[in-house]
């Protein structure tokens, strides 16, 4: 497997109850050295001063809100193409998209991912903008002004 020779570390970031589950594949399959299990952390911006790439293979998800979070620090995503993931995440543009939620689907987008490992930061600033771009400034008049244009019908 090529990811074995490549310079990498995964860090999962929450925690639930697979934890443990986790924690004994990531020692059962040697990757105690590449994959850590960083528990919940508060601050994003610790999380994404040091990290590179949001990696969501869901799945089903909603607009999860770590994908925006990534998005506002300027960090690509590689996701499935579930549910909302496709509206925020542009394949090549934005991040990358796996077809679906297989084992296959996602290895081809990590590979995308990596062949471009040298334009991420171009791409998470694309993403950044796409996600200002999609930002409601003002949601509180937004909804104050759908409820009172509701009201007058």
């Amino acid at each position: 497997d090529q990811w074995k020779s490549r310079d990498f570390t995964l860090d999962i970031y929450g925690s639930g109850p697979d934890d443990v589950a986790l924690c004994e594949r990531i020692e059962r399959y040697g990757l105690k050295e590449r994959v850590r299990m960083a528990g919940f952390e508060r601050d994003i911006r610790k999380i994404w001063a040091d990290h590179h790439v949001l990696l969501m293979p869901s799945r089903s998800e909603g607009t999860p809100i770590s994908l925006i979070e990534a998005q506002i620090c300027a960090r690509p995503a590689v996701v499935t193409d579930v549910d909302g993931n496709g509206e925020w995440v542009k394949d090549g543009q934005t991040g990358f998209v796996a077809k679906e939620a297989s084992v296959e689907a996602i290895s081809d987008a990590l590979e995308r991912m990596w062949s471009r490992r040298d334009q991420l930061r171009a791409i998470g600033e694309a993403a950044r903008q796409a996600w200002l771009a999609k930002r409601d400034p003002d949601p509180e008049g937004t909804l104050l002004a759908l409820m009172l244009e509701q009201s007058r019908q």
